[in-house]
């Protein structure tokens, strides 16, 4: 697996490139040495070679045609700003952010705050989270749910930006009286939770 070129292997390994190296040519040079005819060691290093190369091509395949609502190469500058205005408005680490996955990703260290989903590998139940988001901007209804919702999480902020509305959602914030507008900027806005907890 180590060489599957996958990143979670490669993160595992970090500091024991070398060790690993050593250890993969001592492999090569026992099956090198078992097998009677070379033309075999040949075929098996090739099919070695060319599995690592296959998953890389596959996971840069997937980067690169993927739907562009998973993925994020460069930050807006709006959404930058916003992070910024945020933290200097409220530098209190301990409030919670609810936004899409890409908002959030980059709101925990530019904005310094708490995130209710991040990093797919960092977060609790981050597919649950994920649905929990789904269901809450794919509708304009239910507003006892998502006031029970917001109070159950301890939400604080809510982001309204590009990487929400990329999403088609149906739900309309600036018609909810439990969010209150603190900041708008160049499509960005962020809500504050009206009740507090």
């Amino acid at each position: 697996m180590l060489y599957s070129g996958l990143t979670l292997e490669r993160r595992l390994v970090e500091g024991w490139q070398l060790p690993t190296v050593f250890f993969a040519v001592e492999t090569l040079y026992l099956i090198y040495q078992r097998i009677h005819y070379k033309k075999d060691f040949i075929i098996i290093l090739l099919v070695l070679l060319f599995a690592n190369n296959f998953f890389i091509f596959i996971a840069e395949f997937t980067v690169y045609h993927g739907t562009t609502e998973n993925r994020q190469y460069y930050l807006p500058k709006n959404l930058y700003q916003s992070y910024l205005w945020l933290k200097k408005e409220d530098p209190d680490y301990n409030k919670i952010i609810l936004s899409s996955p890409l908002t959030s990703l980059t709101a925990t260290f530019l904005a310094d705050k708490t995130v209710f989903q991040g990093h797919g590998f960092e977060t609790i139940n981050a597919e649950l989270k994920k649905n929990i988001w789904l269901t809450f901007i794919n509708s304009n209804a239910d507003d006892e749910k998502k006031i029970e919702f917001l109070k159950n999480w301890k939400i604080d902020y809510f982001f309204w930006g590009p990487y929400e509305k990329i999403q088609k959602p149906q739900y309309r914030p600036e018609e909810k009286n439990y969010l209150k507008q603190i900041y708008q900027a160049d499509g960005v806005i962020i809500y504050k939770i009206n009740n507090p907890y």
